[in-house]
């Protein structure tokens, strides 16, 4: 590495020149490309230490002329380039660690190694970033398990499956049992939760789609209405020993009124309480119908709907009374 101080203009405009071409060259790459120089990130420094003595000389013999501001412009844009390419090669070299050290194992037909990295072309300070990286990656492998994340765990780990954390094996004594009064404590044990040796049997959550209309239709059903509203059953009990259809064939006597066919009401028509209207302007949202079924409002169309919405669809402009 080289030692620190500034630069002659000479070397500050090939530092400056290297700069720019590695720049230029880093950001189409996913991987760190070789520096033109083992100390880059050195003379980098170097560099614009350089400026800013020259910055600093301007000012104090010329005052802010446009030589300062032509210097001003030349740091800022050094500065500029430098974290752009130090940003873009250290993500580089992020991604190179971590697809390394966390590739998937593949077939031996396919080989998916990345090219290893040639340190003699990259700067020091790239390095210890790298291998600081490295040993990162590999803390968070061992943190997680990443072994049998990928490769899974032996047969005989698979095998001896640990019980569950709170339950007892099934015959556990507790040591009151081997006392006499009151215990250890002066208080009765705690009760144990045995684990299943058998496990339970699953819930079928699918249910036919019979049986859930089925289950639906009898929640809907009142009690009152299964026990009273069914059919009356018919006598078992027989007069004289005469079978029931000779008794419904016989006459009735004088006392027993016979019983008549209640007539039956005549409902009114649904249309009585509907109103008719003509459609003058068209909507482009359906209306509700007198049966819960969606209307699609076009002009000149005829209509029966229910009082309160066509007095709606009246009173704002969109229909008109069309009574017979």
């Amino acid at each position: 590495m080289s030692a620190a101080g500034p630069l002659d203009e000479a070397a500050a405009r090939e530092v400056e020149e290297q700069l720019t071409t590695t720049h230029r060259q880093q950001i189409n790459r996913r991987i760190p490309i070789p520096l033109p120089r083992p100390d880059f990130w050195n003379a980098v420094s170097r560099l614009l230490q350089s400026i800013d003595l020259d910055l600093h000389e301007a000012v104090r013999k010329h005052g802010f002329d446009l030589r300062v501001q032509n210097l001003q412009r030349r740091q800022a844009t050094i500065r500029r380039v430098a974290s752009e390419l130090a940003r873009r090669r250290l993500v580089a070299m992020m991604q190179h660690a971590s697809s390394q050290s966390l590739r998937s194992p593949s077939p031996a037909s396919q080989t998916n190694e990345l090219p290893s990295l040639d340190w003699s072309r990259h700067d020091p300070a790239e390095r210890e970033f790298y291998t600081a990286m490295k040993e990162q990656m590999d803390r968070f492998k061992r943190a997680v398990d990443w072994a049998s994340m990928q490769n899974g765990l032996p047969a005989e780990a698979a095998s001896s499956r640990p019980a569950a954390a709170g339950l007892a094996p099934r015959g556990t004594t507790q040591l009151d049992a081997f006392t006499e009064g009151e215990g250890l404590t002066g208080s009765p044990p705690p009760a144990l939760a045995f684990e299943d040796s058998e496990p339970s049997a699953l819930h079928d959550s699918q249910m036919d789609e019979e049986e859930r209309l089925l289950s639906e239709r009898l929640d809907d059903w009142s009690e009152e209405d299964y026990l009273f509203d069914g059919p009356e059953p018919a006598s078992r009990a027989t007069k004289e020993g005469r079978h029931s259809a000779a008794l419904e064939l016989a006459p009735a006597s004088a006392g027993e009124p016979t019983p008549g066919v209640e007539p039956v009401q005549e409902t009114p028509p649904a249309d009585a309480s509907l109103s008719r209207v003509r459609i003058l302007a068209s909507m482009e949202d359906p209306i509700l119908g007198p049966s819960g079924e969606e209307i699609m409002l076009s002009s000149g169309d005829v209509h029966m709907l229910t009082p309160d919405v066509a007095s709606i669809l009246i009173a704002s402009g969109v229909a008109e009374a069309a009574d017979l």
